[in-house]
C-alpha cells in the first residue's frame, strides 16, 4: 500500500503514489455522493507527499468542513443546554484515540499525574479500545477520576456522556489523526 511504503521509507514508487494520493483526495472532496464526501482522508499521511500548500489546506479546510456538518447533525439530535456548573472542583474532560502504546498515551499519562487534583476532576475519554495488558492504558485509566470506554459509541453517545458528566473544559487530543472524532 502507499502509505506502507512510505512508512518504510520505499521510494520506489514515490511519484506514483504521490499521484494515487492527489487523484483519491480530489475524487473524494468532488464527489456528489455524501459517503464518498465523508470519507476519511488521513491528512497526516498526505504529509509524506510533496504536495503544494494549496492543496494542504484545501485538504484540511475540507475535512474541517466534514466535521462541521458532523457535528450539527448531532448537535441537532442532542439539544444541549450550556449553564454554568458549580462543582467543588473543575472537571476537565480528555478525548483521544490514543489512550494506550502510543505516543500521547505515553506522554499523558504523566500529564494526568501534575494536576491540581485537589481544583480539578479528570474524565478521560477513550475512543478506541487497548489491551488490558497495555500498561499505559492501565496506567492511564487508574490516573484519571474517571475513565471512559467510548471505542464503540457513536458520536452522538459520546457527546451524550460528556455533556452528562458536566464538564467545564474538553481538550481534544486527536484532532484530525486516525480514529479521532473532531465533531
Amino acid at each position: 500500500s502507499t502509505t506502507l511504503r512510505a512508512k518504510l521509507c520505499d521510494w520506489t514508487k514515490r511519484e506514483e503514489d504521490r499521484q494515487l494520493w492527489q487523484k483519491t483526495a480530489i475524487a473524494i472532496m468532488e464527489s456528489d455522493d455524501e459517503k464518498v464526501r465523508n470519507s476519511n482522508l488521513p491528512l497526516l499521511d498526505m504529509n509524506y507527499y510533496a504536495f503544494p500548500l494549496e492543496f494542504h489546506t484545501q485538504l484540511n479546510r475540507f475535512a474541517a468542513e466534514r466535521a462541521m456538518e458532523r457535528a450539527e447533525f448531532i448537535i441537532k439530535q442532542t439539544q444541549f443546554k450550556h449553564q454554568p456548573h458549580q462543582h467543588k472542583r473543575s472537571r476537565i474532560g480528555y478525548l483521544s484515540p490514543d489512550f494506550r502504546h502510543h505516543p500521547v498515551g505515553r506522554i499523558i499519562q504523566h500529564v494526568f499525574k501534575a494536576h491540581h487534583r485537589d481544583r480539578v476532576e479528570i474524565y478521560a475519554y477513550a475512543l478506541s479500545e487497548a489491551k488490558e495488558t497495555d500498561d499505559i492504558y492501565q496506567s492511564i485509566k487508574t490516573g484519571v477520576d474517571h475513565f471512559r470506554e467510548m471505542a464503540f459509541a457513536a458520536n452522538a453517545e459520546v457527546a451524550k456522556q460528556i455533556y452528562a458528566d458536566e464538564i467545564d473544559v474538553l481538550i481534544d487530543l486527536g484532532g484530525y489523526t486516525a480514529y479521532a472524532r473532531p465533531e
